[in-house]
């Protein structure tokens, strides 16, 4: 089959090829036959998925070879836009060359997707992907991998068109890819509604660059017959990516009798208006001083890299303010090859902020340079710190990560197969702000047919919508123990399974008394506590009553912490009165005392947010008098900040180090979990059921106890530094507590939920 045909495959081949595994289409407006680092990126994502079980990856190429297709490693099919099979589908030429701009990829994807039933879409660049997410009737679910982030649009105007489309893409992904933490910011502060939806996947690099034994100049220079240096500059030619600053340094360093060997590989030519060009061209062809190798293979630069002592990666002030961290600068790290590069957030995550070759200038290039020829800098030793954080990128690492990744947002059991009765499950209950990861990961269309009933009040109101939805209901599910509840017990068929869940609110109503137990199938609740209270109190048998825990994202709030993080208190969620902010302010004015480092971030709604609480005399009067406080205290009034109520909690608990948690009551206190998942210290205040959930060790008696803890801890963090309480030093402190709140990550906590439906269905 020739590879301009190699595309169109028999409908028997793509049936089958349907109902195998996974399956991910992927497409990015990239032209693979131009070697850059999008087409790295490109070939390196198909193949890294292809690296995940049981996973069927085909390709939507951009444009169609004018000769032949090279075959993509990992990718079973790549259809091309010359294939026939896209015959009046608005593409206006079938013809080699044919490149598929988003509007007419629409098309095609929407013909591939009547052919092979893809379970997501992989979409790469900021507009295909908002093309994408508009198109009525995409069947895949879309992932998007954002690249094109930049500072004009983090300032843009909120109401701009731009700002507009990023959040209508956002809203219609299944999962928000971003190479860095640092981009991941970048667009949360543009779109919080993509923080829940956010992962990281960082550049790949394959395990063979990490496998290559290095030569340093240490390793082969002897006194006879020392080694020069040798540097490498691997990319395109641009005038942003200092291609002629590199130049006049090797001529300032001797040029034909330059120490360093400067080896230049590329020829792609960027176009430009100020005849970077015309004046690059001719002084790379001379080679004065180093040599041009022109283009060439992915695979021959792999094998020539571990000869290399450098690697040229400074670029001009226009690019520093990057979130994104550049392909190359990791395989020259994975292969031993030291960069200079510029001094950025995103660099200093992964090479330290004592890394020797950082240049922001152009005498810092040079400077940094002549370091090098003098034995004052060795190459092989600045990497240390690097060696740690590029071990990720290990294709075979990532494509682990992936794998958590599309778990978390996959079912959790595979697809039924086509015409397979799947049960119908009613949801019934006022309020469902506590389902999110039940309706997302279990409770959906995949699984069941589903059908929703939201009463208008907890007592009473939709009685005769439930009614009628329950007569074709095979399992029914009661989301709070309230007059739901009552009413769907009552009212259950023999063959029909009812789950109801209860939460601490029912505990003071007289609901749970009214519930005929007998015609409940199980009762879940959150936490041990709860469920001896409904043996102590309700006289419920314990066949009947199952402990879930609330669900967490661990690896979403695994997060950098911020430099003064180990100064920061946070409180999520202040309201109702029993959550005691009072208590926060009084640990704050403890501990301000001590250091005026400290501060107190609450992130709340406010009470007036609330008319019920608010035109309450008691709340009215708790809040009233603990804000007087705050604004009158010298010691408080800067040092409490008040953060909008906002998905973006994974964002905000990178500035926390210690996360509180002194509410009188809880049946679990999800914030808490959290908090220690984000490498946040819990201080928790003592109350029934606390040390069942957090470790002994952060449970107090009073605020006085929190305060010397901290107090200890922080000086505990100066004496192993012996300069000041770092937050990596911090961080090795709370990895316990990651440790701990995993069990309650989302695929533990669904997969409890997974084995209790499945036996009430058995």
């Amino acid at each position: 089959m020739s590879a301009l045909q190699s595309s169109t495959v028999q409908d028997s081949e793509v049936a089958a090829a349907s109902l195998a595994g996974q399956r991910i289409l992927v497409y990015a407006p990239i032209n693979t036959a131009i070697v850059d680092g999008s087409a790295i990126w490109l070939r390196s994502i198909c193949q890294t998925l292809s690296q995940m079980p049981d996973t069927d990856v085909d390709l939507l190429s951009y444009a169609a070879p004018r000769d032949f297709a090279e075959k993509l490693s990992g990718v079973s099919r790549q259809w091309l836009p010359s294939d026939r099979l896209f015959t009046g589908s608005g593409i206006s030429s079938l013809a080699k060359g044919t490149v598929l701009p988003p509007l007419a990829a629409g098309d095609a994807i929407a013909i591939l997707e009547r052919l092979v039933s893809y379970d997501y879409l992989l979409v790469r660049g900021r507009a295909a992907a908002h093309h994408m997410a508009t198109l009525p009737d995409r069947r895949a679910k879309l992932m998007v991998y954002l690249t094109d982030i930049d500072e004009d649009l983090l300032w843009a105007a909120p109401d701009s068109p731009e700002i507009a489309k990023l959040a209508e893409t956002i809203e219609a992904a299944a999962l928000v890819l971003c190479q860095t933490r640092h981009l991941a910011a970048f667009i949360e502060e543009l779109s919080p509604a993509a923080t829940p939806r956010i992962s990281i996947l960082p550049p790949m690099i394959p395990d063979a660059f990490f496998e290559r034994a290095p030569q340093t100049a240490r390793d082969t220079a002897t006194e006879a017959a020392p080694r020069p240096l040798r540097m490498i500059y691997a990319g395109k030619f641009a005038t942003a990516w200092a291609i002629e600053e590199m130049l006049d340094a090797q001529d300032a360093l001797g040029g034909e009798d330059s120490p360093i060997n400067l080896h230049v590989y590329g020829d792609k030519f960027n176009a430009s208006s100020d005849g970077f060009t015309e004046r690059v061209r001719p002084r790379l062809e001379a080679g004065r001083g180093f040599v041009w190798h022109g283009a060439v293979s992915r695979e021959t630069l792999q094998a020539e890299l571990a000869s290399f002592d450098i690697g040229y990666a400074f670029r001009h002030d226009t690019l520093t303010g990057s979130p994104e961290i550049s392909t190359k600068l990791i395989e020259y790290a994975a292969s031993g090859v030291a960069p200079i590069l510029n001094r950025t957030p995103a660099h200093v995550a992964y090479f330290g902020p004592h890394y020797p070759l950082y240049a922001n200038s152009t005498e810092q290039l040079l400077a940094r340079l002549k370091a090098l020829v003098a034995g004052e800098i060795d190459p092989a030793k600045a990497l240390e710190f690097a060696r740690e954080r590029i071990e990720p990128h290990r294709m075979s690492n990532v494509a682990r990560r992936l794998e958590t990744i599309f778990e978390r947002a996959e079912p959790l059991r595979p697809h039924p197969p086509r015409g397979a009765v799947r049960e119908s499950l009613l949801v019934v209950g006022h309020d469902l702000k506590f389902m999110g990861d039940l309706n997302a990961k279990l409770f959906n269309n995949t699984h069941y047919r589903t059908s929703h009933v939201i009463w208008p009040r907890f007592q009473d109101g939709g009685e005769a919508e439930t009614l009628a939805a329950m007569k074709s209901a095979d399992l029914i599910f009661c989301e709070w123990a309230l007059g739901n509840a009552v009413f769907c017990a009552r009212h259950k068929q023999q063959d029909q399974k009812l789950v109801v869940r209860f939460h601490r609110f029912e505990m003071t109503t007289d609901f749970p008394q009214r519930i005929d137990i007998e015609k409940v199938d199980m009762v879940v609740t959150v936490s041990n506590h709860m469920a001896a209270h409904f043996r102590d109190v309700y006289n419920w048998p314990d066949d009947k009553i199952r402990v879930i825990p609330n669900s967490i994202d661990a690896a979403g709030l695994d997060r950098p912490k911020t430099e003064w993080s180990p100064f920061n208190l946070g409180m999520l969620g202040a309201l109702p009165s029993l959550k005691r902010l009072d208590l926060a302010v009084d640990l704050l004015d403890l501990l301000t005392q001590e250091d005026s480092r400290f501060r107190l971030h609450v992130k709340s709604k406010m009470p007036w947010d609330l008319p019920w609480l608010w035109n309450s005399t008691e709340a009215n009067k708790y809040y009233s008098r603990l804000f007087y406080r705050i604004r009158n205290n010298p010691r408080l009034a800067h040092q409490v900040q008040f953060d909008p109520h906002g998905p973006d909690v994974a964002r905000w608990f990178q500035k926390i180090g210690w996360v509180l948690s002194t509410s009188d009551v809880e049946s679990f206190h999800l914030a808490g979990i959290e908090g220690m998942a984000s490498g946040a210290i819990p201080l928790v205040k003592e109350r029934l059921g606390a040390n069942q959930i957090f470790p002994e060790t952060q449970v107090f008696k009073g605020v006085e106890a929190m305060a010397e803890h901290v107090m200890s801890t922080i000086q505990e963090m100066q004496d192993d530094t012996a300069s000041k309480a770092s937050p990596l030093s911090f961080v090795e402190r709370s990895m316990p507590m990651k440790d701990l709140a995993a069990r309650f990550d989302h695929m533990a906590v669904m997969a409890q939920w997974r084995d209790l439906l499945d036996k009430l269905s058995d």
